[in-house]
């Protein structure tokens, strides 16, 4: 592998005539975990690196690595899950903080528990390193049910129209998952940051990358006290969207000063007057510097 590959950005989908237009079908319908993304390498000497989504390498224990034995070399796109957790709605926490012990083994800092992953897609090395694999992707994945244990792999169904997904999608939802991917049969992997609709992702919860800019004090007299009561967040303009006091556990509530300064992905109902409403916190984006602008 010469370098890390920033994979293919997922578009939002739009229930709109002009969106819908441009789905083509058939499409593999897969469940969307709530992980999170990294690039596995299998190197041809049998050696493995597994990868964050921003290009972070990060190391495993013997009995933490995941099973590639038996397979080609290859790089794996896969969902990573904390030992605790499934990948369900509201999941990432746990799995961000094993990601956190797992980019910081120089450090000495370990997390002993086996995490649960999810691959949902693969290409060549020599593709991964041109950043284009030409080859569909009902080939790819038809390759990998062929190599991988289904446990392994990410659920998925086969489209022939939108009824069809959108039938498997409420299922997905109904069963507290956070949504679903649908791909298009002949889409070809590219490293690009560009959003085509072959590739998409829907929830039923809008979310937002916000910017935290100062933690407020909860109100005297309730169990907040002392403790950080909400976030007052911007959008990319500078604007106040949200005072985001939903979502904190208590043990982040005591953490001072460790929110000011990053962005956090929030889910929220609708926006009104550039205010996002019932704004709720997901988990803090360690992957990203810049906040979204919102309309």
């Amino acid at each position: 592998m010469l370098k890390f590959q920033q994979p293919q950005k997922l578009r939002t989908y739009e229930n709109t005539e002009k969106f819908l237009d441009k789905m083509k079908w058939p499409r593999i319908a897969m469940t969307k975990y709530d992980g999170r993304h990294s690039t596995i390498v299998k190197h041809p000497d049998q050696t493995v690196q597994y990868f964050t989504s921003g290009g972070k390498m990060f190391e495993l224990l013997d009995d933490q690595v995941f099973g590639l034995d038996e397979t080609p070399a290859g790089v794996y796109f896969a969902e990573m899950m904390g030992g605790k957790v499934e990948g369900k709605l509201g999941d990432r926490t746990e799995s961000g903080v094993q990601t956190t012990y797992f980019t910081n083994t120089r450090k000495s800092l370990f997390n002993r528990g086996k995490p649960t992953w999810r691959i949902f897609d693969y290409v060549t090395i020599a593709d991964y390193d041109v950043g284009v694999c030409e080859l569909p992707f009902i080939e790819r994945w038809s390759y990998l049910k062929d190599k991988i244990p289904t446990t392994h792999l990410a659920f998925d169904m086969e489209c022939e129209n939108k009824q069809h997904y959108d039938m498997f999608h409420a299922k997905v939802v109904a069963d507290d998952w956070e949504g679903t991917t649908c791909i298009d049969f002949n889409q070809q992997w590219k490293a690009t940051t560009s959003r085509p609709p072959v590739q998409i992702k829907r929830k039923d919860l809008n979310t937002a990358d916000i910017l935290v800019v100062e933690e407020l004090d909860g109100t005297v007299g309730t169990e907040f006290e002392g403790m950080i009561g909400s976030l007052r967040c911007v959008d990319a303009t500078g604007k106040e969207v949200a005072r985001v006091s939903s979502g904190l556990t208590h043990e982040q509530r005591r953490e001072w000063g460790s929110f000011v300064g990053k962005i956090i992905e929030v889910a929220y109902e609708q926006v009104i007057d550039v205010r996002l409403v019932q704004a709720k916190l997901k988990f803090v984006r360690d992957d990203k510097t810049k906040p979204e602008l919102l309309k």
